[in-house]
């Protein structure tokens, strides 16, 4: 007899997610807490959202063993052990399809730790551009207004921070179901920050439903972390 589409085995999970939890490093004894965004084609971003530290690589998995690598940015104002503000990352652990992931990461520059991750149900709504169009603050930490950005229905980005920085790029779907999306951005004007970042962006709810955009890039020497609050219209 045949065989049906009902006999192949299921797919390997992806890292696709919108995540929420705790990073430990060793080294320095504490958590913190962490925010990911993961695309369908492996593409991560972790963040501490206090204190700026990123990292940003490709995983893939078999079953539910997931391996990744790339790079890890130092929290603002510090660096890692070697002195550096960015070295490669490995990191390794279980990961439970659009459900939980716990790993354990090791650094370059000798910092070793693990982290554990929850998955949150914002990752399954769609991705549009429509979505995303409008105008928004840039906002600091505290919730300090520092600056204005436009998004185009076409996904472009224009924008301008309190000193002076410009900011021009594009947002593109990575898969229409799911709510991450690639981007990419050149900031000019801005002295030693110039450069030309890539990341992952993902909408979020805080008054309102798609009110906030959370966006996590890096130029492979520097870290790039935005957070922007939708201006309403009128």
């Amino acid at each position: 007899g045949g065989s049906s589409s009902s006999d192949a085995p299921p797919a390997d999970p992806t890292i696709g997610g919108i995540w929420y939890g705790f990073n430990f490093n060793a080294e320095l004894g504490d958590s913190q807490e962490l925010m990911a965004i993961g695309s369908e084609d492996g593409r991560f971003r972790f963040v501490e959202p206090k204190t700026g530290s990123q990292f940003a690589g490709i995983a893939t998995s078999t079953g539910s063993m997931m391996t990744g690598s790339g790079l890890a940015f130092s929290a603002e104002g510090s660096t890692w052990l070697d002195a550096s503000v960015v070295t490669s990352l490995d990191i390794s652990g279980t990961l439970l399809d659009k459900q939980s992931l716990d790993a354990n990461w090791t650094l370059a520059s000798g910092e070793t730790g693990n982290l554990g991750l929850f998955y949150s149900g914002l990752y399954g709504r769609d991705s549009s551009l429509d979505l995303t169009a409008g105008e928004w603050t840039l906002e600091d930490d505290a919730g300090v207004e520092m600056g204005t950005f436009s998004i185009s229905a076409d996904g472009l980005i224009s924008g301008q921070d309190v000193g002076g920085c410009l900011y021009d790029g594009t947002l593109e779907i990575i898969d229409p179901e799911f709510n991450a999306y690639g981007l990419s951005v050149v900031v000019s004007n801005c002295g030693s920050l110039n450069g030309a970042f890539t990341g992952l962006s993902s909408l979020g709810d805080n008054q309102e439903p798609y009110d906030c955009l959370t966006v996590a890039a890096d130029d492979g020497t520097r870290s790039l972390i935005l957070s922007l609050e939708r201006i309403p219209p009128g």
